[in-house]
């Protein structure tokens, strides 16, 4: 039932604290998103990349925010 019950109680952030993602909960992350389901099971075809590189992620912000 735990996961019946973390479905149901998910929810959308809107703000954030600014706080890195520990290591430990980054490595978390990785391994749920790693055994997540792929379409027609391409496996091969994912690529997840983690960026914490804060001048980069403003300078994506500041890409993206023109584009839309």
């Amino acid at each position: 039932m735990e996961t019946l019950n973390t479905l149901i109680c998910r929810h959308s952030v809107r703000t954030y604290t600014g706080d890195a993602v520990s290591a430990s909960d980054l490595e978390k992350l990785l391994k749920a998103a790693n055994a997540a389901p792929v379409g027609m099971g391409l496996y091969d075809q994912v690529h997840l990349t983690v960026v914490n590189n804060q001048d980069f992620i403003a300078n994506a912000d500041t890409a993206t925010a023109t584009i839309m």
